[in-house]
Parts: C-alpha cells; sequence; structure tokens
C-alpha cells in the first residue's frame, strides 16, 4: 500500500530553527543578525530558555568559559506592546570566524515557520522516531489538497492548478466565487486523470483513488470579504462515505460594487 507523509496543520510553537548571526566588528561581544547587521535579533525571543547557540555547530553552554553568554534587553529599540527585543552579548570578546547559529521560540507574528497564521505543514514526527504515514482516504484527502494549492509544472501546465495564482487578486475585478470554484473542479478532474495515468504503472489502494466530484462551493467571508472559503465533497472507490476538503484564499481589496 503506498502511503504519503503526513502534513496536517498542527499548531506552531514558533521555534526558529538555525538563524545565522556575526560578532558585532565594533564591540566584539554582541551578536548581529547576519542579514540585516542592523538589528540585534531578527525577532523578538520569546523565553530566554529557548535560545540555543552553535558555533561551528557545537552547542555552547552560557558559562562557557570562552563562548558564555547572556541575553540582555536591546535597549536601541522600543517595546512594541510585547515585542520587547533582546541581544545576545558574550560574557568577553570574541574573535571568531566560525559559523555561529542561533535557535530561539519568537511570537507568532514573527514566526517564519508558520508565516504568523498559527498553524505549520511540516512532516509529523511520530513516537518511534520516524514520520506519521498516511493511508487511503487520509492520503487522498492530503494530496487533493496539495495538488490544489501547489501544484505547477511548465511542462504541463494543463495538468495543474491555478488557484494558487488567485492569491492577493482583488475580487470582482480579476476573479470571482464562480472562478475560484470552476478551478477547484477543474483541478480534482485533472487529478482524476492523473490517477487513472497512474494506475498504469503502479498499484493504487481504491479508498486512495478519486472517483468523483460530488460538489465545490465557494463563498466570500461576510465580515472579511478578503477572505473566500472553500469546500468540496469527492468520493473514492474504497468506500461509501464522501470526504470533505476545505480551504481558505485571501484576496486583495474588494472592489466597491461587492
Amino acid at each position: 500500500m503506498s502511503y504519503d507523509f503526513s502534513t496536517r496543520p498542527t499548531p506552531c510553537d514558533h521555534y526558529q530553527l538555525i538563524e545565522r548571526y556575526i560578532v558585532n566588528p565594533s564591540d566584539l561581544v554582541s551578536l548581529l543578525y547576519a542579514a540585516n547587521p542592523t538589528q540585534f535579533m531578527r525577532a523578538p525571543i520569546n523565553g530566554k530558555q529557548s535560545v540555543v547557540i552553535y558555533i561551528g555547530g557545537a552547542m555552547i553552554s552560557p558559562s562557557d568559559p570562552t563562548y558564555g553568554y547572556s541575553i540582555q534587553r536591546d535597549t536601541t529599540q522600543l517595546p512594541v506592546g510585547e515585542d520587547q527585543r533582546s541581544k545576545i552579548i558574550f560574557n568577553q570578546p570574541v574573535r571568531t570566524v566560525q559559523l555561529i547559529e542561533v535557535s530561539y521560540i519568537t511570537l507568532q507574528t514573527y514566526c517564519y515557520r508558520c508565516n504568523g497564521i498559527g498553524k505549520c505543514t511540516d512532516v509529523i514526527p511520530s513516537n518511534l522516531g520516524s514520520f506519521i504515514h498516511l493511508f487511503g482516504v487520509d492520503k487522498l484527502v492530503q494530496r487533493s489538497l496539495k495538488f490544489m494549492l501547489t501544484s505547477r509544472c511548465p511542462f504541463y501546465p494543463q495538468f495543474t492548478s491555478q488557484i494558487k495564482t488567485y492569491i492577493g487578486q482583488k475580487f470582482g475585478l480579476s476573479i470571482t466565487q464562480e472562478d475560484v470554484a470552476y478551478q477547484t473542479t477543474t483541478a480534482l478532474q485533472n487529478l482524476i486523470n492523473i490517477q487513472s495515468a497512474q494506475q498504469t504503472v503502479q498499484s493504487l489502494d481504491p479508498s486512495e483513488i478519486l472517483k468523483d466530484i460530488v460538489g465545490v462551493t465557494a463563498v466570500q467571508d461576510d465580515a472579511d470579504p478578503t477572505l473566500v472559503h472553500v469546500s468540496a465533497e469527492i468520493s473514492n472507490y474504497g468506500t461509501l462515505e464522501s470526504s470533505t476538503l476545505a480551504f481558505t484564499i485571501m484576496s486583495g481589496t474588494p472592489t466597491q460594487n461587492q
């Protein structure tokens, strides 16, 4: 039976893994964000205990006799709400050209993992040390969502989805709810055709094969007209029950005639 790694949305812990930093050449004790040396830290630190520093790939203790450090308040920037910036200061001057990497937990607004939405779609580790696998209907649901929201191919554009290109466009001017519903239906039909060809070279479990598109709806949010909620019902060959696919895309500012 074929499988896929689970990338279902899960709550994000906002852990920023391995950001690159350099030693401030002016004082040799403070760290500067390598991508923007005008900043001590790229983002606020949410809990000093979460900070881990690596120099040359080796984890450094805050009490290390050579590279010991402390985390202090960044007085060069005024705090805005919870946005209290910090800086990492070595206990003594450090002269090293080795790569310095910092991992830490930040606030949701500054999180690169989830882009501020609070959910991430990383592969999910299991208790056994590997990754959680999806089979059958669960795999079909995940594959359908992946195909609709991310598929691109310059060689076979007719077998890809255009939904991702709608993100940020103005509703009522560039696209409409009907356009989103049509592209959702078209993408799922393309997946049916792709699986038909796939079955000629690979055995698929009946419950992971898309059989029919039962229905598709795209509705603009009443409270926030920049959001469009999409829902689709699909069936498979392994069970009698249909499965629901749901996602939300964000458009640009709506036009006045909506």
